[in-house]
């Protein structure tokens, strides 16, 4: 799974640093990377698979740790993450790992605090 998404991210990273690269567009161009923001949802702190997670930790946009299932006595929805990394991710041989890139990505990570047992995530945003 941290494979998988290791794939999307690298793709998702390409393109931004396309976007950067556009020096003939009036909407693209040297600061495109400030138009983008990678959002990216998790559906259950349990379920994330550790692997995953800690991919998103070496890019910088999650925290082990500081997550609680209760703030002031009421039950927590979702914990909210932001980032703007420079690294970017490297997959050789089925090992996903990280190393430092050209382009900031502004990254938003919302991790659910319960699986909902259903593809509801587009509803997030």
């Amino acid at each position: 799974e941290d494979e998988l998404f290791a794939r999307t991210m690298t793709g998702v990273i390409k393109n931004i640093e396309y976007m950067n690269s556009r020096t003939n567009s009036k909407t693209w161009g040297k600061d495109a990377w400030k138009k983008i923001v990678v959002c990216v949802v998790s559906d259950g702190r349990a379920k994330i698979n550790p692997r995953t997670r800690a991919v998103l930790a070496a890019l910088g946009v999650y925290q082990d740790g500081i997550a609680k299932q209760q703030v002031n006595g009421k039950d927590v929805t979702a914990h909210i993450y932001e980032y703007t990394t420079q690294m970017t991710l490297d997959i050789k041989k089925g090992v996903v790992g990280v190393k430092k890139g050209n382009t900031p990505v502004q990254m938003l990570f919302c991790l659910k605090e319960k699986n909902q047992k259903k593809i509801n995530s587009h509803r997030w945003f």
